[in-house]
């Protein structure tokens, strides 16, 4: 990747993590406090859609399998479940 690109790139993540952090100060979702991991640039995007939807007052079952896919410090062995905010959740339904 040539200099130009690189910092393209850069700033491209810097103003998806400005979002991210925007979206992140509404969110009031038990797994994204959790389980979400502030440190890792992996799924900006993803990440951001699913923040929206949740700020919008969607569920974790509405989102489905991306809910879980941002949540990376999340490990749930197969065949267990997870409760996040009073609701049994089961993240492999959607593998």
């Amino acid at each position: 990747m040539d200099r130009k690109a690189y910092i393209q790139r850069q700033i491209k993540i810097e103003q998806l993590r400005d979002e991210l952090y925007g979206l992140l100060l509404d969110c009031t979702d038990e797994g994204v406090e959790q389980y979400f991991n502030f440190e890792s640039d992996r799924m900006l995007e993803k990440k951001i859609r699913v923040l929206k939807r949740l700020n919008n007052g969607e569920g974790p079952d509405d989102i489905g399998k991306e809910y879980f896919d941002i949540l990376e410090n999340l490990k749930v062995p197969e065949g267990q479940t997870v409760i996040i905010s009073g609701i049994v959740l089961d993240p492999h339904k959607y593998d």
